[in-house]
């Protein structure tokens, strides 16, 4: 009995050692989350979203259904850019403020980027 009462405080003590910080760093800090879209409004998976500010750089990838989420930011304000693959173009906000415990619900919608054409192609002529 007395061994079950030790086992029982000891995990209830690593569990609050662990849930402590955290629960710290969720009151000094702060989140952005959103999606990323494509025109039609679908998410747009494996995208990289990039959070710059004076303390560093972030990022996280969008998922399955093109959400994301940058979690435990210091309050600062930030650049943030997401770039999609496939062929999507990079959209960049600046001035993004993170605020103390608070969400930033930041979305995007990022167009299909259109084929560059160089300079010879351009000036070819049909008929040669």
């Amino acid at each position: 009995m007395k061994r079950s009462v030790l086992s029982c405080a000891a995990r209830l003590c690593v569990l609050l050692a662990t849930v402590t910080p955290i629960l710290a760093q969720e009151l000094t800090t702060g989140t952005i989350a959103g999606k990323v879209v494509d025109p039609t409004g679908r998410g747009i998976p494996g995208a990289v979203i990039i959070a710059t500010s004076q303390f560093g750089t972030r990022t996280a990838e969008t998922d399955a259904g093109g959400g994301y989420i940058l979690p435990f930011l210091r309050p600062a304000t930030y650049t943030v850019r997401a770039e999609a693959p496939g062929g999507f173009t990079t959209v960049i906000r600046n001035d993004v403020t993170v605020g103390l415990s608070q969400k930033t619900n930041l979305d995007f919608t990022s167009s299909r980027a259109r084929p560059r054409r160089s300079r010879s192609a351009a000036r070819r002529r049909w008929w040669t």
